[in-house]
């Protein structure tokens, strides 16, 4: 709270405060009067009292730093007051909100006051508006609601909590295969929906994914959606040479005019998006946008860690091909390869420990333990890729997954290690042979043990002669030599 006690801004009185408050119906006007109380008995001062209301979480934080600086009018919207701010786009912010009277809690996207006179921010908003309304769907972000509320828009959608698998990936490092693909085919499922609805939405990428607690993906973030049957003039939005997207997961052609943009390139945007999700990274490295948008353009596609399956690298390969004619032409036979490779994989996979994709508590903050590619996880057989590999243009980098990583070199340390051995046991068997006691004419000097080891010479002393092998000896020898 010390952010709180350090605001600068203009401090409203402690009964303006605790007027919004009760205007907004977060705390019953019995409660505020017995709070107003307290405060002056205690003589506290509006910082001292806003931190006892967030420690006695009748308020967040967020709420009393907007009443503190003077803002707290801004906290109401409508039927809506706003606890946190969860996120940001290019057209506004995203806040955790919630209904004064039904008390549910909703996301509210906020088109930002800078575009308050900017008619085609608006009429963009607007679109995404109606696009949202119009899809309703599982795999989609629900729209509840769209107002205004003394000037600001803002869109009503239900709140996910959970964490987008661009944030996920970034902190807890790639997927399971099984896990990807089960993100994939949910997120195919939502695009299917949208493109049956004429609904292009031209920004599929990780961050736009959101998992719940049940581990059900949803789409969202339907600004730079597009209508296939739109007219002239709202196709004029996207203005000429605009590139309107995020070049990391953009297909090539949309990249030369948004306004070509269809079905088949949310698809080559969601092969990005896998290929994400199973790396970590981007299809493509570059230091500025062009270089970006040339190299999925010329580049030849990368590889996919070795440890993928044969046939996802097949359905990745033809969802990120560099001529739309080449990938697939719907979601519909997209879906189809995906859901038989799921119940291949959820039957054929060899899992060591543990359940490979565990469901996911309700807390958001239990994502950490969802699909992550850890050693000892999983153990995938490597399938003759030949035919696959036969779609790229040259090899590229190979990324491995950690997995494969360890498994190659455990399985290199033990061939070393055999070798070593039966190298060592040839050897102390050639020993042991050269030491016998060799069999000639001459004689040999007692030792102190019995007999001499080593040339054998006449001396004064008690003459002992060389044993002779045996026969259990000689077939010893004879089998270990041969051995």
């Amino acid at each position: 709270m010390s952010a709180l006690t350090a605001a600068t801004n203009r401090r409203p009185s402690a009964l303006r405060i605790l007027k919004q408050l009760r205007q907004m119906d977060l705390i019953s006007a019995d409660r505020l009067e017995e709070i107003l109380l307290q405060w002056r008995r205690e003589n506290l001062d509006i910082a001292e009292g806003l931190k006892s209301l967030v420690k006695s979480k009748l308020l967040t934080r967020f709420q009393a730093m907007r009443l503190y600086s003077g803002k707290g009018d801004s906290l109401l919207l409508g039927n809506y007051v706003l606890v946190d701010r969860i996120g940001a786009g290019g057209m506004g912010d995203v806040y955790l909100a919630e209904h004064r009277r039904m008390k549910r809690r909703v996301a509210l996207k906020v088109l930002s006051s800078k575009y308050t006179e900017n008619e085609q921010m608006q009429q963009r908003f607007r679109r995404e508006i109606i696009a949202v309304a119009r899809l309703s769907h599982p795999h989609i972000v629900t729209a509840f609601d769209a107002d205004e509320s003394q000037g600001t828009h803002f869109l009503v959608m239900e709140y996910i909590p959970g964490e987008d698998l661009g944030a996920y990936v970034k902190t807890h490092g790639p997927l399971t295969t099984i896990a990807a693909v089960s993100c994939l085919l949910q997120a195919a499922r939502g695009l299917q929906f949208a493109h049956q609805s004429h609904v292009i939405h031209r920004d599929i990428k990780p961050q736009n994914l959101l998992v719940d607690g049940n581990g059900q993906v949803k789409i969202l973030d339907l600004g730079l959606a597009r209508f296939e049957r739109t007219s002239a003039t709202e196709d004029g939005l996207t203005g000429d040479g605009a590139l309107m997207g995020t070049v990391d997961f953009m297909a090539p052609e949309q990249a030369m005019d948004t306004r070509s943009a269809d079905a088949r390139s949310d698809i080559y945007s969601l092969g990005c998006t896998l290929f994400y999700l199973l790396t970590g990274n981007p299809m493509y490295a570059g230091s500025t946008l062009v270089e970006k948008v040339l190299a999925h353009r010329d580049e030849p596609i990368p590889q996919l860690p070795l440890h993928i399956d044969a046939e996802l690298d097949r359905i990745y390969c033809q969802m990120v091909s560099k001529k739309p004619e080449d990938r697939y032409q719907s979601t519909d036979d997209l879906i189809i390869d995906l859901e038989r490779l799921l119940e291949r994989l959820q039957t054929t996979e060899t899992v060591i420990e543990g359940p490979l994709v565990p469901s996911i508590a309700a807390k958001s903050s239990s994502l950490s333990s969802i699909w992550s590619l850890d050693a000892g996880s999983e153990v995938r057989s490597r399938s003759n890729r030949s035919t696959v590999n036969a779609c790229r243009m040259s090899q590229s980098t190979v990324l491995l997954s950690p997995v494969v990583v360890e498994e190659e070199r455990r399985f290199s340390v033990d061939r070393k290690t055999w070798t070593l051995v039966g190298l060592a046991t040839a050897a102390l068997i050639l020993l042991v042979i050269g030491l016998l006691p060799q069999s000639d004419a001459s004689t040999r000097t007692a030792a102190p043990a019995g007999f001499s080891i080593g040339r054998s010479h006449t001396s004064r002393s008690a003459q002992i002669s060389a044993p002779t092998p045996t026969t259990a000896c000689t077939s010893h020898c004879s089998a270990a030599i041969g051995r």
